[in-house]
This record gives C-alpha cells, structure tokens and sequence, in this order.
C-alpha cells in the first residue's frame, strides 16, 4: 500500500497584481491577486502586508484570510509609506511582492 504525501513549504511566488491606492484620508487601500493554487506549496494560510514609514526601520504588519485580498489600512501619517504582502502556509512566510511607495490621501 502506498501512501501520497504532500509536503508543504511556503509559497514559491508572490501575490500577483499588488497594488496599493489611497481612497479616503490618512488611508492606504492594498490590493492583490491570490497565489495560483500550483505555487502555494500547500495550504495557505492567508497573507501578511507589511508597511512603514519610508526609512523607518520599524515594519508593522497585518494578517488576513487566504480568502481576503484587500485590506484598508487606518489610522497613518501623511508620509511616504513603503508596502509589501507575502503569502504564508504552516511552514512561514513565502516570497513577497515588491515594495510600493505611497502617500496617503491628506487628513485636512
């Protein structure tokens, strides 16, 4: 008797279609395509997007759902924002896209 063993590593690509867009004041709207199931390695689950301040050393980050692919992000300065998503499964993170500056839409 054989058994069928799936391994899991973490996703070999990145989310596709990253893109990150300012909406509403003192807000970033980070958008992406899901991991083609083919290159997520095993069970996804979910996303971690990444963002600082440009030339800050401190990364904040939020997890979603492997089902979610957009996240509002509240609350920021009017600065230069740098932000990335990686896809992570039991094992950890993935690739990550690559970063994307944006300004959030003025508070005043």
């Amino acid at each position: 008797m054989y058994m069928i063993v799936r391994f899991t590593i973490v996703p070999s690509a990145a989310p596709g279609n990253f893109n990150v867009t300012s909406t509403s004041s003192l807000s970033l709207d980070v958008s992406w395509d899901a991991i083609p199931e083919e290159q997520q390695q095993g069970l996804l689950l979910g996303y971690v997007v990444y963002y600082k301040i440009k030339g800050s050393s401190v990364e904040q980050n939020k997890t979603v759902g492997p089902a979610q692919s957009i996240l509002k992000l509240t609350g920021l300065q009017y600065k230069i924002y740098v932000v990335r998503v990686a896809g992570y499964t039991a094992v950890g993170l993935g690739k990550s896209t690559t970063e994307l500056n944006k300004i959030p839409n003025d508070g005043g």
